[in-house]
């Protein structure tokens, strides 16, 4: 029986992934077919398919079955079929005067055959065995060693509905700073660990950059289950050099159906509404009413963020003078850059300063601002 285990344990790892009950049905059938023909008359007395001919259809059978079914099952069957063949040869090698050459020409055959679907069988799995284990460490941070945002994209599509847990963790960042990377990825490691007792066979937890993590629960009653994950987010303690540290952590969710196109944007508005349940001290829902407003601050300033982007890339600020009087009689102007849409539209500076500060864009702002004052003033 252990046996029987372990080999059916390697038989299904070195399948192939797409390979369907009906593919390897018709492809035993049809092996078993020109076995039958080969066998079931003797060689004088049949037809061109009761000869040594339909022993060289095999081979393709054969090396189109190390590519789908692998080194194992491929090497088992041949071996079996092998002696079979060996066994009742002359049922398929033409009797006669010629016999012997037929038969050291059948022989050749079995050994060039063996060599080459051996050698392709091995050849196939290994590839296979290598693909595999590189799909496997895409969706993985090397870092955390957990399943990373392609992973979950992956497993979105894969389920009809799914709920997104975020959590924020601020303080992670400067735990960092005092202690070390180290510091970060022990938690989120033993974190996971922690939650790994609640969670369902087919619900993990993923690693985001920075100090961010989410969760993909099923949506069956899901709001309670939020709630018992973020009590034992709270629970948890991580020990660091004989010190416990316990980092405020805000938790956002929603629920989410395939396909998710826009994962990034998603998570965006998760994160900005992690960031109420930091002040709030509770999961916050990003299809509740109250967050809307939210939700809408963060879509606008992405666009706004991508607007600036854009009239960056192709040029498209004026230079606005506005003039200031002092209170003795002196005045200066005040340089500032208006931004304008394709369409001709003026977006004013104080309409887009902030999301450029936020976004890390203002430096190259200024930077158009001085250029351009300085070519105006060399004339």
């Amino acid at each position: 029986p252990y046996f029987c285990r372990a080999y059916w344990s390697r038989l299904k790892k070195q399948l192939h992934p797409e390979i369907s009950c009906a593919e390897v049905v018709c492809w035993f059938v049809v092996t078993a077919g020109l076995v039958f023909l080969m066998l079931s008359l003797p060689a004088n007395n049949g037809t061109i398919f009761n000869t040594n001919y339909t022993f060289t259809l095999l081979l393709p059978l054969m090396l189109w079955g190390t590519v789908r079914f692998g080194y194992l099952l491929i090497t088992t069957f041949w071996g079996i079929l092998l002696i079979v063949l060996c066994r009742y040869y002359s049922h398929y090698v033409p009797a006669g005067a010629d016999f012997a050459l037929q038969l050291a020409i059948t022989s050749s055959c079995w050994t060039v055959f063996s060599f080459t679907i051996t050698l392709m069988a091995s050849v196939t799995t290994r590839q296979r065995a290598i693909w595999s284990r590189m799909r496997r460490l895409v969706l993985i941070d090397p870092v955390v060693q957990l399943p990373n945002l392609r992973a979950l994209s992956r497993d979105l599509g894969e389920h009809a509905g799914s709920v997104l847990c975020f959590l924020r963790i601020p303080e992670l960042e400067i735990l960092g700073r005092n202690y070390g990377v180290m510091i970060r990825i022990q938690y989120k490691q033993q974190l996971t660990t922690w939650l790994g007792t609640q969670l369902c066979s087919d619900e993990s937890v993923y690693n985001l950059s920075g100090h961010d993590m989410v969760i993909r629960l099923n949506t069956r009653e899901y709001e309670l289950h939020v709630v018992s994950l973020y009590q034992a987010i709270k629970d948890f303690r991580l020990t660091w050099d004989g010190m416990s540290f316990q980092p405020s952590t805000g938790v956002s969710y929603c629920v989410v159906h395939p396909p998710v196109t826009h994962l990034p944007l998603l998570r965006g508005e998760l994160s900005t509404v992690a960031d109420l349940s930091l002040v709030s001290l509770q999961p916050e829902s990003l299809q509740q009413a109250e967050n809307q407003p939210v939700q809408k601050d963060v879509r606008d300033s992405m666009s706004m963020m991508n607007a600036l982007q854009d009239a960056l890339d192709n040029d498209r600020f004026l230079l606005m003078a506005r003039p200031v009087l002092g209170t003795r009689g002196d005045y200066y102007y005040d340089i500032q850059a208006v931004m304008v849409d394709e369409q001709g539209g003026v977006t004013l500076p104080q309409a887009f300063a902030l999301v450029a500060q936020a976004r890390g864009l203002s430096s190259r702002i200024d930077s158009w601002v001085i250029a351009r004052c300085a070519r105006f003033i060399a004339g």
